[in-house]
């Protein structure tokens, strides 16, 4: 019995592009790759989905470092797919393809991570950017008639605490 080597993704696509098939873009490189390279899609998916002006987007955009300061010893590496800043905001993209605890509780800990990063930057209430994380899933586990879920702090009344962060989910 022979084992066979699982392919990379590399390996993976340059099987795909040689037999002339369609990339999925759920594909973490083609997904990063697309979102790292193309600031016009990525400006009009952020307006979609938030409602922050294109124009905004567009005349303010800047790259932010998607690799977060380790806390202690014991935590592993963490890096954000896309993460960026406008003015106002920081924007963070995570593709998830598959549910479980440990992905949403991940995806926590990234804006956890940014909303400290604000929080360290000497920032008065008043400017402090919106920290805004978009999870793109391929799982519905949370509202199957909803396409976009959105999360903010509340209270049981529904009055939002702190309108400095969102978390939206596809």
């Amino acid at each position: 019995m022979s084992c066979k080597k699982k392919k990379t993704p590399e390996e993976r696509i340059k099987e795909l592009q040689e037999k002339g098939e369609v990339f999925p873009a759920s594909n973490d490189h083609i997904y990063k790759c697309i979102m790292t390279n193309c600031v016009l899609f990525k400006a009009d998916m952020t307006y979609q989905i938030t409602g922050i002006s294109k124009d905004l987007i567009l005349k303010t955009y800047y790259e932010k470092n998607s690799e977060y300061v380790i806390s202690n010893a014991i935590e592993r590496g963490k890096r954000s797919d896309i993460l960026f800043g406008i003015e106002g905001f920081v924007v963070n993209y995570e593709l998830n393809n598959k549910y479980s605890l440990a992905t949403i509780i991940r995806n926590d800990d990234y804006l956890d991570k940014i909303k400290i990063d604000i929080s360290n930057n000497m920032y008065t209430y008043e400017n402090m950017p919106k920290a805004i994380q978009i999870n793109l899933n391929n799982f519905n586990h949370l509202n199957k008639k909803n396409v976009k879920e959105v999360f903010k702090s509340r209270d049981e009344n529904g009055v939002v605490e702190n309108v400095k962060w969102e978390k939206y989910h596809l």
